[in-house]
């Protein structure tokens, strides 16, 4: 029979394993979806007293929205929106909302749910703007 010593041991020892093959992350950033819910032009912004917007279209000359190319979003900036500039050499540099222009590209993820009118609407977790 082992004796209780080696037990605590053995036990000891399987929990550091345990918690060393265990990832630690110490980012308080949820990790994103690999694609972002849309690709597009901004075409609109309005800056509010309370909360900020962005349109976002993904070919601004697409009217209808069914057509290929024709989504439109929304996003409304929340207090958990990140902005970002990616720039010309590929570094991502934070932004607020004064740095957005339309007729810049950008890349948008939701933070929640989108509402489905036309043009959609919803919060953005993350807007990223890509320099040309």
């Amino acid at each position: 029979m082992m004796s209780c010593k080696k037990i605590t041991i053995m036990i000891i020892a399987l929990m550091v394993c345990f918690f060393m093959s265990c990832k630690v992350n110490d980012s308080t950033e949820e990790p994103l979806p690999e694609e972002p819910w849309i690709i597009g032009t901004i075409t609109d912004i309005k800056d509010g007293n309370v909360y900020s917007s962005i349109l976002i279209e993904e070919n601004p000359k697409v009217t209808e929205p069914t057509d290929p190319g024709g989504i439109k979003i929304w996003f409304v900036l929340i207090d958990q929106t990140e902005i970002f500039i990616r720039q010309k050499n590929g570094e991502l540099v934070e932004a607020g909302i004064e740095s957005v222009q339309i007729g810049q590209k950008a890349k948008g993820w939701e933070a929640g749910l989108i509402e489905p009118s036309q043009p959609a609407q919803g919060p953005a977790k993350r807007i990223v703007v890509i320099e040309e």
